[in-house]
């Protein structure tokens, strides 16, 4: 009898739906403002880089 991963499988739907929904609300135009520009809060900012900004800079390294 195969095992089935049901919770494997609901995290991977629930990962690409989220994924769509992100990609969807990411300004398309670059902003003039980089993250230098913005103060405090350095554990914020690197998360967003982590989350958002690596991914799509470097696919190659993060599970699509």
């Amino acid at each position: 009898m195969v095992g089935l991963n049901l919770f494997g499988e609901i995290d991977e739907m629930y990962y690409q739906k989220m994924k769509a929904k992100l990609r969807k609300s990411i300004l398309s135009n670059r902003p003039q403002i980089r993250f230098e520009d913005i103060a405090g809060n350095e554990y914020a900012k690197e998360v967003i880089k982590q989350t958002f900004i690596f991914p799509e800079k470097f696919p190659n390294l993060f599970r699509s």
